[in-house]
């Protein structure tokens, strides 16, 4: 996991509040929490489905708000409920 600040630094070099940031690599999400932190919007790549959980989980966290699907409006931990009763 890279430091958030050394990401949060960047981002604040390189762009200005309200901005998106795009990173293609997600990862453990280190580039949202900073983007969330510098006030910057974020949009990330992550393929693989576990860095993704993490993710979210991760910036649940952070932010102390539930993530929620764009289209059908359910949180993460109702998508998860759904994915175990399969």
């Amino acid at each position: 996991m890279k430091p958030v600040a050394l990401m949060e630094r960047a981002i604040t070099n390189s762009s200005k509040p309200g901005d998106i940031v795009l990173d293609p690599f997600g990862g453990s999400g280190t580039t949202l929490m900073a983007a969330e932190h510098s006030k910057r919007r974020c949009r990330m790549i992550e393929l693989d489905p576990k860095y993704i959980d993490t993710i979210i989980k991760r910036w649940q966290s952070y932010t102390k708000r539930q993530a929620v699907h764009a289209k059908t409006s359910q949180t993460f931990d109702e998508l998860c409920a759904c994915h175990i009763e399969m």
